[in-house]
């Protein structure tokens, strides 16, 4: 059977959950030291060994907690190079800077998703719009510019459609309207979301 030990490192503001799996006892425990050995490095760091029960939690209790403690959340997906990943999260400090919004960035390191939440209390409906306006743009020329992807897991539904032409070429959505012609003629598949 596959044995599974999961762990949580802390440092500062940052968590990184980790899932390792192994068919042997001696090849778990192998990965246990090369983490600990890793984290052993860094300042302020702490490494827990948890069950998958708390792994779980703890991963699937982010957004839900997140809806409960702002007025308005709005979540964006996104996927950049593994290598730009600190880029992405150096930048939303930097986006907080110059907003009223909180922004948090959480996902999977395996496949580089990131989702971009941004958060605040205690403003209007109105102003909440206009901080949207303003960052999610940007958020989508962040990960163009760092050679990354529009969505990562969710897709483009209506929401991102906007942002088509600013990751694919004309040539390329071109080529999309027609595989999606050839399998949907009449257009009922989904009608007016992304084509």
């Amino acid at each position: 059977t596959t044995e599974k030990k999961h762990f949580l490192f802390n440092k500062s503001a940052f968590a990184l959950l980790f899932k390792f799996e192994s068919d042997t006892k001696s090849g778990l425990e192998f990965q246990i030291k090369s983490l600990s050995n890793c984290v052993s490095a860094y300042h302020n760091s702490e490494l827990f060994l948890g069950e998958d029960e708390i792994y779980w939690n703890a991963r699937h209790g982010i957004s839900e907690a997140l809806k409960q403690q702002y007025t308005f959340k709005s979540s964006e997906d996104i996927t950049v190079p593994p290598s730009q990943i600190y880029r992405v999260l150096d930048t939303l400090r930097e986006f907080e800077k110059q907003s009223s919004c909180q922004f948090l960035g959480y996902g999977h390191l395996g496949d580089c998703n990131i989702h971009v939440n941004i958060l605040v209390n205690g403003i209007s409906q109105e102003r909440w719009e206009l901080e949207l306006n303003q960052f999610v743009p940007q958020l989508f020329t962040l990960c163009k510019t760092l050679g990354g992807t529009l969505s990562g897991e969710h897709g483009i539904g209506l929401t991102k459609k906007m942002y088509m032409s600013t990751f694919f070429s004309e040539s390329e959505l071109d080529l999309m309207k027609a595989i999606k012609k050839s399998f949907d003629p009449n257009s009922i598949l989904n009608p007016s979301k992304i084509f």
